[in-house]
């Protein structure tokens, strides 16, 4: 048996403006809805490189995903912050950390943490 990946569930209710400001502020790219039988938008997919991460339309309720933090591994990680920045989005500048990465983190406007990491973890 082996793993093959890891996709995250993320509530954010309202899935337009969540993947709205994912792709525009933050470049995540496509992006794809699925619809209730009513009609309603009820996940969607998007995603961040070869990464899918599903949206719910499900409200986050309180304390639901407090702690969590996403790591999205990046190439250049100060033209990311750079353009992160142009985009109008609050960001504490790059900076190399002593656990091996360089790195620089975005809170999205519903709470969730968005981290963004250039190279490896330090071997112990």
């Amino acid at each position: 048996m082996s793993f093959q990946a890891v996709t995250p569930f993320i509530n954010y209710g309202d899935i337009q403006a969540a993947t709205s400001w994912l792709t525009e502020k933050l470049g995540f790219g496509d992006v794809r809805f699925y619809r209730e039988e009513d009609g309603s938008i009820g996940y969607a997919d998007i995603y961040a490189g070869a990464t899918r991460m599903l949206l719910t339309a499900a409200e986050p309720e309180p304390g639901n995903g407090q702690g969590s933090l996403f790591i999205v591994h990046v190439d250049d990680v100060d033209a990311l912050y750079e353009s992160v920045k142009a985009n109008g989005v609050e960001a504490d500048p790059p900076r190399d950390t002593d656990y091996g990465p360089r790195t620089f983190g975005v809170t999205d406007p519903w709470g969730y943490s968005w981290y963004f990491w250039q190279g490896d973890t330090l071997p112990e």
